[in-house]
């Protein structure tokens, strides 16, 4: 009687976890918490905080009527825009 006792009580010990687990749905994985996130490394400006540069702030905006010069793959866009067209290299850069 005592064996029959002993192992009923190791096969509940071992069997309670994996029962316990099937009735709620098993195992998942906690909910990432916000405060987790990384924050950029150190000294990066990130989005909305002071010193990120809006687009209200004019130094943040390209200048008018040109953008970026490497936008422009071709040698007459490249010199309306202003930029200087290397010919070996098919690029268009500052002047």
């Amino acid at each position: 009687m005592k064996k029959l006792t002993l192992a009923f009580l190791v096969a509940t010990l071992i069997l309670a976890p994996g029962l316990a687990a099937a009735q709620t749905g098993g195992t998942q994985a906690p909910k990432p918490n916000p405060s987790d996130r990384p924050m950029g490394s150190p000294g990066s400006v990130q989005p909305g905080q002071p010193g990120g540069g809006s687009p209200s702030d004019p130094a943040a905006s390209p200048p008018s009527g040109g953008g970026s010069l490497s936008q422009h793959t071709t040698k007459p866009a490249c010199e309306k825009a202003g930029g200087k067209w290397t010919e070996s290299t098919k690029v268009c850069m500052k002047k």
